[in-house]
């Protein structure tokens, strides 16, 4: 059993090394927030990828809408979701939109948001890898 568990955790491992290549993540920040847990890193992981299409959404519908409280309200969402992950170029986008929202810069909010959802597409692919090989 425990070396069941051991070569478990070595793939595991190897998967989030793999991943944090493409730099959508930064493995050893995203294992820090969980306490050096990667099954609960991979539980995290599974949730972003429910959640985060919703915030993107919420942040696509509100750039289009020109509604800056929810511009605001959404990439404040994701920017601790994906800050928790290391995912420093999505969070840097997301804070971006951010602020965009709170100042009511939609000419801003629309140049930023393609920067976003770049960098999420590489968020989503380490996070698809890492679960995949949990």
């Amino acid at each position: 059993f425990t070396n069941d568990m051991d070569q478990q955790n070595a793939q595991m491992e190897q998967t989030l090394v793999m991943a944090t290549a493409t730099r959508g993540i930064d493995y050893a920040t995203a294992m820090s927030a969980v306490g050096d847990d990667p099954e609960l890193l991979a539980e995290l992981a599974s949730l972003f990828l429910e959640s985060a299409p919703e915030y993107l959404a919420q942040i696509r519908a509100a750039v289009a809408g020109g509604n800056g409280r929810a511009l605001e309200s959404a990439a404040h969402s994701l920017k601790g979701s994906v800050g928790n992950l290391g995912a420093q170029s999505a969070f840097e986008a997301a804070f971006l939109l951010e602020r965009c929202g709170r100042n009511g810069d939609f000419s801003e909010a629309a140049r930023a948001l393609p920067q976003l959802e770049a960098a999420m597409q590489l968020v989503n692919a380490d996070l698809t890898a890492l679960v995949a090989g949990n």
